[in-house]
């Protein structure tokens, strides 16, 4: 899969069923948010987004 580049912050977000989860901010030393940063180095950082009730 190939997307096009964005510069942007990465946030990732799930929804189960009928419930939505919290976003997650996720921050990177990297360039931008790859393989390697996933899985690979200790200093990517996930931030949880609170939600509004």
């Amino acid at each position: 899969m190939i997307e096009g580049f964005l510069s942007s912050t990465e946030y990732t977000s799930a929804i189960i069923s009928d419930k939505i989860l919290p976003s997650i901010q996720i921050r990177t030393i990297n360039e931008f948010y790859d393989y390697n940063a996933n899985y690979h180095f200790d200093e990517t950082r996930y931030f949880v987004l609170r939600c509004r009730q």
